[in-house]
């Protein structure tokens, strides 16, 4: 009947804007050329799936489970390239900013105008960037030994063919501690644990279909700063300023070099995107993890 349509509609399985859209993002950036592929630091060239593989991996989803997680708001898709140098989406997410911050003259601290470049975070705060170097890299994601879900990064990229596929929260913005956003009978996962505890928590829920948790996990670094891309690309906004009090900086939880896990941010102190490290063990109450259902 018609609540069935209306359900339909919101399905995830039809999203070919948002299919559309991402990847004439990449093809601009240059993560991917013109054709849709890319050439892997292996030396492998990979196409983007088509719209058709992708709803296929959907409809390999139990129609159940997955009518509950598009309730529960997992309806936003992400599609990401997993096998590029590091660096190069650090780069395109640099060139990204850089044409999208707006000039304006400023006052600098003994008074003098000078020109500050501006973005817009998620709830509309201006917020300010370095134009010379909008982005802070900690050192340790020079490293090769980084892992995706367990295994290595390079492993991963093969075993996926060159691509992550997987639904996010349509809302990107991550609740602080004690905020109670529930959205289809799931409580939103809160800021203030430490990343094991995320992972405990997750594993947990994965092995009963009746948690709300169920078929739930983290994403990758490269996801991260992909889902950063789009976003800023296609709605002109940062993501997860997490000193305007009300959103959290997200752990990629997929994403490990030893006991630490990928973490990405903006900086107001240095006027910086930062992509980090934190130690497994150690947590703050403005720190999150971005959630996704893996198909």
């Amino acid at each position: 009947g018609e609540e069935r349509m209306n359900r339909r509609e919101r399905s995830p399985l039809l999203s070919q804007s948002q299919y559309n859209t991402q990847k004439s993002t990449l093809i601009q950036l240059g993560l991917l050329d013109s054709n849709g592929t890319y050439t892997s630091t292996e030396g492998i060239t990979y196409t983007y799936p088509t719209l058709q593989e992708v709803t296929k991996r959907l409809q390999a989803i139990d129609s159940k489970v997955l009518e509950k997680k598009t309730e529960q708001g997992f309806t936003r898709l992400l599609i990401t390239p997993n096998g590029l140098p590091f660096q190069d989406y650090i780069d395109a997410l640099k060139e990204l900013t850089k044409k999208k911050a707006i000039k304006k003259q400023k006052p600098n601290a003994q008074g003098v105008s000078e020109v500050k470049y501006f973005l817009k975070d998620n709830l509309g705060n201006e917020i300010e960037f370095n134009p010379a170097d909008p982005l802070y890299k900690w050192d340790g994601h020079d490293k090769t030994d980084w892992t995706t879900n367990g295994i290595s990064e390079k492993e991963h990229t093969k075993n996926t063919n060159g691509f992550d596929i997987c639904l996010i929260e349509q809302d990107l913005n991550l609740p602080r501690e004690n905020t109670n956003q529930i959205i289809g009978g799931r409580t939103r996962l809160e800021a203030n644990k430490t990343p094991q505890a995320y992972e405990d928590l997750l594993t947990e829920a994965n092995k009963d279909s009746n948690n709300p948790n169920y078929l739930i996990s983290g994403i990758s670094r490269q996801e991260g700063i992909t889902l950063y891309i789009n976003t800023l690309n296609t709605e002109g906004v940062v993501l997860d300023n997490y000193q305007n009090t009300k959103s959290s900086s997200p752990y990629n939880l997929s994403s490990k070099n030893g006991s630490d896990v990928s973490l990405l941010y903006w900086d107001r102190d240095d006027c910086q995107w930062t992509v980090r490290g934190r130690r497994s063990s150690v947590g703050y109450g403005d720190e999150s993890v971005r959630v996704s259902v893996r198909v």
